[in-house]
């Protein structure tokens, strides 16, 4: 198992300029953030897994969780932090005072781009979707991919289930071990088309 390393940066407080108003946080501030350090991520030879804006009892947070094969390491977060801060000063100088946190994803890694559903077949995850399915909001199984249209695969309770990718609310993974031998070899349900 990877040891989880992080690193918060001190509340910012960027320059504004000229007639730039402050950003409205939450989502589409996380996209913007999430178009920024994607590059940076790139060149510094890591994956972006995730960026979100929170507002919470001590302020604002961008968070930002990284990953690459072997794990991440302080150094790591560090250098995008470092960077990735300087980034958002001279291209979002209407942000709110925040505090920037970067880290690893743990074994509980969030699922937060189609792809990730596939790349993770055979892993064990939990889905929360946005609107309740059957009288509940959560369900928890064995990912199967992706189906022909990109609705997500989840074999539950016996059966494989699909959810469209924007039902999703969030989901991660639930354990650090593929639950199929190879990370894969999973039963199709019976009547459908193979995920």
């Amino acid at each position: 198992m990877r040891k989880e390393a992080s690193t918060d940066r001190a509340p910012r407080r960027p320059e504004r300029a000229e007639g730039a108003g402050p950003l409205a946080w939450g989502d589409p501030l996380a996209e913007r953030v999430r178009a920024l350090a994607e590059p940076l991520c790139e060149a510094q030879g890591v994956e972006l897994v995730h960026a979100e804006c929170l507002r919470g009892p001590g302020g604002r947070l961008l968070r930002i969780t990284l990953d690459r094969p072997g794990g991440i390491t302080l150094d790591d977060c560090t250098a995008v932090s470092r960077e990735l801060g300087d980034l958002l000063d001279v291209y979002l100088p209407g942000l709110p005072a925040y505090r920037l946190e970067v880290s690893s994803p743990g074994p509980q890694r969030r699922l937060s781009r189609p792809g990730d559903f596939e790349r993770f077949r055979g892993r064990r995850a939990r889905i929360h979707l946005r609107r309740p399915l059957e009288g509940r909001k959560t369900f928890s199984g064995i990912l199967a991919g992706l189906a022909p249209g990109g609705a997500v695969c989840l074999e539950a309770e016996g059966q494989v289930r699909r959810f469209s990718f924007e039902a999703i609310a969030k989901a991660h993974l639930v354990d650090s071990e593929p639950a199929a031998p190879g990370g894969g070899a999973l039963r199709t349900h019976r009547g459908d088309a193979p995920c």
